[in-house]
């Protein structure tokens, strides 16, 4: 089955370029005079969308009926309520 790879290209435009900003964002408020412990947020912030780039990927290339990577980590994270 020849699916495309991307379904709607504005909304992946869109995704990418908030993505940047975010990123950006991160990085200017950690631009400060004396050093901080947040000065370097915007490398932990790159990371995390690397992992989640990573993880769509993943979920993309697996079948449909199998479950995404994303619905398994839901299902094992998810809190167990008490009884």
């Amino acid at each position: 089955m020849n699916r495309p790879i991307v379904a709607d290209y504005r909304l992946l435009a869109a995704a990418g370029i908030l993505s940047v900003f975010g990123i950006a964002m991160v990085y200017s408020a950690g631009q400060t005079d004396t050093p901080t412990a947040v000065a370097t947020a915007y490398k932990s912030q790159m990371l995390w969308l690397l992992i989640g780039l990573g993880f769509a990927y993943a979920g993309r290339q697996r079948a449909p009926r199998a479950g995404s990577p994303s619905e398994v980590i839901a299902l094992v994270s998810r809190p167990r309520l008490p009884r």
